[in-house]
């Protein structure tokens, strides 16, 4: 087994993400105690701005930085964990899902394995869009927003610290920070777009970088305060937040400030043992594995359930998450980064990449076209060819006209009726019963619509 300390490995930046990592995981399995465990995700964005930009600043300083070798560390370190979980919930989604459900899962997939997911389920936002529990690929946003920080962090840093100036680096990266922050909170009424969009995190991955100008903390005394008033504001908001909270904007600053709290003082002091003890520091080593795994994990199985998870399958997934995640971690994730696979000569290494890129992309394009609808029985293929027909026909509007002025019954209208799709599904029922008695109506619908006063 490899050594942590032979990998460079931070324990107590290690053991924040442990932090990180289970907040997600108990948010994501309903624990009403962590309504705002969604921002684990942002103090796993401090993080990455922390741990990357250290790398960087070492390797530009010591002038052996190259652009190939930092890309192609990140894929090894980050794309083998995720074509496996994406291959597993590949399968697990040809069985169980719908053909609609599958053809936009489909769509996930080639969205997860070019790094643009973010920019896919913010497309997919909006009035009909499919709820959350049936993207068992929905997690993998965060993974965009990574590899899209990634494209432009390293030529900005490399620019930032081409100006021998001390002060010029960190004074860009926080000019970029203040930036990203106005931006999330200038644009706060459209939430989706802050949340799913990569600039609009950019100053989370600044705060984390930021560390690196501030001098090491002195004293345990000072050490045991930041990392006391980091893993309180994180607690806050774990606790405090909710669905309802606008986020990021100025809501992400708790979260993310206290990260790089906790980063910068549990380095010194006694409690720093809190995030740094062996059990956190190696929940943190396979927490990558873990928040992989366990959103399919839920996913799958609520899907064919029906129902929200009960507390017993909720603790049950998540141990179940926990374990998959340190056998994906020793037997997938440490091999190709810092194992024998680790180090294919030359072309191997992406071309081993680019095929199981292809493997994965072929058959969800070819998903794509009718979510394989050869898996269903004839009478299930002919509801499914075109489901939203299938719901339409027994609708009680369907066939009556929208945003047009409409007779309901028959003689003379006494009655008016106003609405959206909520008051047209009774239009059938409402003109059947008025044309019974000889009277009439007039109508007047419109879909996703609100009536003025």
């Amino acid at each position: 087994m490899l050594n942590p300390k032979s990998m460079n490995r931070i324990a107590h930046v290690d053991g924040l993400r442990a932090v990180a990592v289970l907040s997600v995981l108990a948010y994501h399995l309903g624990f009403t105690a962590t309504p705002g465990g969604f921002v684990g995700v942002d103090v796993f964005f401090v993080i990455s701005g922390y741990v990357i930009t250290r790398m960087l600043r070492k390797d530009i300083d010591q002038r052996r930085f190259s652009f190939v070798h930092f890309y192609a560390g990140r894929a090894r370190r980050l794309l083998p964990a995720l074509f496996v979980t994406i291959a597993l919930t590949a399968i697990a989604a040809g069985m169980i899902m719908t053909p609609a459900h599958l053809q936009e899962f489909a769509g996930s997939v080639v969205s997860a394995v070019l790094g643009w997911s973010n920019i896919f389920f913010w497309s997919k936002a909006g009035y009909f869009d499919a709820a959350a529990n049936t993207r068992p690929l929905l997690h993998t946003w965060t993974l965009s927003v990574e590899w899209q920080f990634y494209v432009i962090w390293p030529a900005f840093l490399l620019a930032a610290l081409a100006v021998r100036k001390a002060w010029f680096a960190p004074t860009a990266i926080a000019l970029a920070a203040l930036v990203s922050l106005a931006g999330s909170i200038y644009f706060q009424n459209d939430p989706t777009t802050i949340f799913y969009q990569m600039p609009f995190r950019i100053f989370e991955f600044a705060i984390g970088a930021l560390i690196l100008w501030i001098p090491k903390v002195r004293g345990q005394l000072l050490g045991d305060i930041a990392t006391a008033a980091g893993l309180v504001l994180i607690g806050y908001a774990i606790a405090a937040y909710s669905d309802q909270t606008v986020f990021p904007s100025y809501n992400a600053l708790p979260p993310a400030i206290g990260g790089a709290l906790v980063i910068w003082g549990a380095e010194r002091g006694a409690l720093g043992w809190i995030v740094a003890n062996p059990v956190a520091a190696y929940l943190g080593r396979i927490s990558y594995s873990t928040y992989l795994i366990h959103w399919p994990l839920i996913i799958c199985y609520s899907y064919t359930q029906f129902r929200a998870l009960s507390v017993p399958e909720a603790w049950a997934i998540g141990g179940l998450s926990i374990v998959l995640g340190a056998a994906m971690y020793h037997w997938i994730e440490l091999p190709f980064w810092k194992g024998a696979l680790s180090r294919m000569p030359g072309w191997r290494g992406p071309l081993v990449s680019a095929v199981a890129a292809l493997l994965l992309i072929a058959p969800a394009i070819h998903a794509l076209g009718d979510g394989w609808s050869w898996r269903l029985s004839e009478a299930a293929r002919l509801q499914a060819g075109n489901a939203t027909q299938f719901h339409l026909d027994p609708y009680g509007g369907a066939g009556f006209d929208v945003n047009l002025l409409t007779r309901l019954g028959e003689g003379e209208p006494k009655l008016t009726v106003a609405g959206d799709s909520h008051a047209l599904q009774f239009a059938y029922g409402l003109a059947t019963t008025l044309a019974e008695r000889h009277a009439g109506a007039i109508a007047l619908f419109d879909h996703g619509c609100f009536i003025a006063p």
